[in-house]
Order: C-alpha cells, then sequence, then structure tokens
C-alpha cells in the first residue's frame, strides 16, 4: 500500500528540519522500516520592482494636438507584496494612477504629456518608481519628448496656370 506524507508549515520559520519516519508491520521481515525526510523553509524574497517599456519616447509638432498616452505596466517579479508609487518631476508629463499593489499581477500606468505652451525642441525627464521593502527601489525611466517646429506655410494655387485673351483697344 502507499504511504502519502505531507507537511504543513504554518506556524515554521525559514530553516532546515529533520525528521524520521517509522513504519512498522506485524509479520514484516523488515519491521521497522525507518525513512529520513529533511524540509527546508526558505524565506521569501523582498518584492522586486519590474516595469515594462524601458523607455518612453513622445513626438509633437508645436502648436498642434498633445501626442496619444502611453502604458507604462508596472509588476512585482519577487515575493510577498509590492506596495509602489510612481512620481514624474516634469510639468509636461502626466502620470494616472500614481500608486498601486501588485503580488505578481500587472499595473498599467497611463503615460501622457501636455506641449501646451512648450517651445519645440527636445524634453527628458525621469519617472521614478519606488516601493518600501523592494530590494531594487527605486527604478528610474527616461521618458522623451520631441516638439517640431509647426511646417513652413505653403503657397498653393488652384487652378495651376491661367489664360487669358484680350482685344486691343480701338483708337
Amino acid at each position: 500500500d502507499d504511504v502519502t506524507v505531507s507537511v504543513n508549515i504554518s506556524g515554521m520559520t525559514a530553516s532546515s528540519y529533520n525528521a524520521v519516519i517509522t513504519i512498522s508491520a506485524s509479520g514484516a521481515t523488515n519491521s521497522p522500516k525507518t525513512v529520513p525526510v529533511s524540509l527546508t523553509i526558505k524565506p521569501p524574497t523582498p518584492p522586486t520592482i519590474s516595469f515594462s517599456p524601458s523607455s518612453l519616447s513622445f513626438a509633437a509638432t508645436s502648436g498642434s494636438s498633445n501626442p496619444p498616452s502611453q502604458t507604462l505596466t508596472v509588476w512585482n517579479s519577487g515575493d510577498q507584496t509590492l506596495n509602489w508609487s510612481a512620481d514624474e518631476y516634469a510639468t509636461w508629463l502626466s502620470l494616472s494612477p500614481t500608486s498601486g499593489t501588485s503580488t505578481g499581477d500587472k499595473d498599467d500606468i497611463g503615460v501622457s504629456v501636455n506641449i501646451s505652451g512648450m517651445a519645440a525642441g527636445s524634453y527628458d525627464a525621469v519617472v521614478t518608481i519606488s516601493a518600501s521593502g523592494a530590494i531594487n527601489s527605486p527604478r528610474t525611466l527616461l521618458v522623451s519628448l520631441t516638439i517640431k517646429p509647426p511646417s513652413p506655410p505653403t503657397i498653393s494655387s488652384a487652378p495651376s496656370s491661367m489664360s487669358f485673351t484680350a482685344y486691343e483697344a480701338s483708337p
């Protein structure tokens, strides 16, 4: 017959444990039989901040509408619970939401820019993702924004050519 063995680690701390299981059967020539058992309980690894993509880039034209929002995904690639917060330090950059909780599930952050009143040029900002107790906190993400100058005006005509016919005036 098969014997099923299981363990209950509730209340136990991280360590190595040893025990012996003794199996007895009357009439068996090798009774009792002992089976050594070992159990190792490892401590949980701390939460670990993971995110994707590794950077974000926006492009717009001065005087036009804001570029579409993008998504930054944050999750815990360690154990336990990751209570994260995200901060940005540029007036033209917005994050929503700015905090969350992950036990491995992925949280999406909407990242948007507002180019209103900004001159053409290149701008960089850093998003900082922090979590108390995480082994790799804080993490940073570079966000770049390129604003192109508006296109110069162009001259167009319709039709593309004209033809006139006139009679000389009589004296």
